[in-house]
């Protein structure tokens, strides 16, 4: 079985956390505001891969929608230290490691999903119930490992429940990286009444957000509501 997802992160810019600190207790956040597209195309993602799940039957492109969601999730707050956005097509035959997926379950073990990417975890999505527990680990220019949960009602039209991400970027191996040591990034996201078309597109409801990010010493938190369309 083939698939493809896309997968895109954030090239993170060095010369924009130059004023990094040297303490090593976690800074205090600092007010971040979520921004709304961010918001909602994170979360368009998660609804799409449910879809994919409960709909199509299909766990393993419906792991990799929800890994797309999680990298998606790092540019929820802002200000922000993305440089430039990088996007990679990610093909692999699934051979390496055990994707085993079974009626309406599936088990991964170092699943190789896309080459440099590994994936190891289980999801479910029995009677239209989505959850999953899924960590990723790539080992591309930099070298990242995120992880994601979900718990979510799917219908033939709406989705409640929630979903969390978390990831972490090493930095050490670019140039000046060393003296940032690494990315790092979290939200929690809440499905409220979420309805949605046929394509996976949402129509109405809405998403409660709580998202922070840390670099170099520093870092930012905010919550909002977004509301579809």
């Amino acid at each position: 079985m083939r698939f493809s997802t896309l997968v895109s992160f954030v090239a993170l810019s060095i010369a924009a956390a130059a004023c990094s600190s040297s303490d090593s207790a976690a800074p205090a956040a600092k007010a971040g505001t979520v921004n709304p597209q961010a918001a909602k195309s994170t979360a368009t993602q998660a609804v799409q891969a449910s879809v994919t799940a409960v709909k199509s039957n299909d766990g393993q492109a419906s792991a990799g929608q929800f890994m797309a969601a999680a990298m998606s999730a790092q540019g929820i707050i802002t200000p922000s230290y993305g440089a430039m956005l990088q996007s990679e097509h990610l093909e692999s035959s699934l051979a390496a490691g055990t994707c085993d997926c079974t009626g309406t379950t599936c088990t991964f073990t170092d699943c190789v999903q896309g080459g440099t990417t590994t994936m190891n975890g289980t999801m479910s999505w029995g009677s239209g119930h989505v959850t999953c527990d899924l960590t990723y680990k790539t080992t591309q220019t930099y070298p990242l490992q995120m992880t994601t949960k979900c718990d979510l009602t799917v219908s033939d039209t709406s989705i409640a429940g929630t979903l969390t991400s978390s990831g972490t970027v090493d930095l050490s191996g670019v140039s000046g990286g060393a003296a940032q040591g690494a990315y790092s990034w979290s939200s929690d996201t809440t499905f409220t009444a979420v309805t949605y078309a046929s394509s996976g597109q949402p129509t109405g409801g809405s998403v409660t957000i709580n998202a922070s990010y840390e670099i170099a010493g520093q870092a930012y938190a905010g919550s909002a509501t977004v509301t579809f369309p």
